[in-house]
């Protein structure tokens, strides 16, 4: 396949596309030269039954697709049993997958993790924002990620109604020490400060790999974040980055984010707290952090 021809297959964002030329995609990625290894058909029509014949081609022997954009392309949950096929396809070679706005609904994302929990599945980064998600979906979830052959690393569920039970029952996976997650995004959740404790133990298991987690537009508050401090200060606990912007937090919550941040095991680097509550006094707390040997912050919002 000529370079042109792989530049012009592999963006085809907002083209105008609908399903019937899914069947051309479909064979394209099962020609035995093809060398397709990244395809971008987002906000296109495709819906489900275009879908359905792309999968068709992933499931082919010949296709090195790695990454798949299928961003807010009219998709339901009746699409997700064709994908999941593919994923746990002998050949797949899938390792990013975007799904970001369209209805796959927890039923959708229940069939989806038949795929991830196969042996063959390589996905390794998923993103589930705005698809209508509940937390009905996270059993599923949770029990792909402590899959023997799980290998994702990361998982977007942004605005999504996960809720406090939600995120309970995905800590379950994120304990295990098959799990390899190491970002996680829950921004805009409907989460609350009852969820911080499973999500604390989850940071501090001793098979903990996430590095990357975003709480952002979540009514955490101070004591959730109190709970979260305990996960942050644990010597298993590898977390870099944590984003709590617009978390409802005050000046009460910066004690334990000092203790945190200056403990001799921290490894948070990065540190969101705008649109916060937290005046001066709590500024002045974090500020004792700064000054501290342990202190490896770099960049505080």
């Amino acid at each position: 396949m000529s370079s042109l021809l792989y530049l012009l297959l592999h963006s085809l964002s907002e083209c105008r596309l609908t399903s019937r030329c899914s069947l051309a995609l479909s064979s394209a990625l099962t020609a035995p030269q093809s060398q397709l290894t990244e395809l971008d058909v987002s906000k296109n029509n495709m819906k489900d039954s275009g879908v359905d014949q792309l999968c068709e081609g992933l499931r082919s022997e010949n296709c090195k697709l790695e990454k798949l954009e299928l961003y807010q392309c009219y998709l339901t949950s009746r699409c997700c049993s064709a994908l999941s096929s593919a994923l746990s396809a002998p050949h797949s070679r899938l390792t990013e997958l975007n799904l970001i706005g369209n209805n796959m609904e927890d039923s959708g994302v229940d069939q989806l993790c038949e795929g991830l929990r196969s042996e063959n599945c390589k996905l390794e980064k998923l993103n589930l924002s705005r698809c209508g998600l509940t937390s009905r979906c996270c059993s599923a979830l949770s029990s792909a990620l402590y899959s023997p052959h799980s290998q994702l690393t990361e998982l977007n569920l942004s605005d999504s109604n996960m809720e406090d039970s939600g995120v309970d029952q995905l800590c379950e996976g994120l304990r295990s020490e098959n799990c390899k997650l190491e970002k996680l995004s829950l921004w805009s959740c409907r989460l609350t400060s009852r969820c911080c404790s499973a999500l604390s133990s989850a940071l501090s298991a001793p098979h903990s790999r996430l590095t990357e987690l975003n709480l952002r537009e979540n009514n955490m508050e101070d004591s959730g974040v109190d709970q979260l401090c305990e996960g942050l200060r644990s010597g298993n606990c590898k977390l870099e980055e944590l984003d709590l912007t617009q978390c409802g937090l005050t000046s009460r919550c910066c004690s334990a984010l000092f203790s945190a941040v200056s403990a001799p095991h921290s490894r948070l680097t990065k540190l969101n707290l705008s649109d916060n509550n937290m005046e001066d006094s709590g500024v002045d707390q974090l500020c004792e952090g700064l000054r501290s040997g342990n202190f490896k912050l770099e960049e505080l919002r």
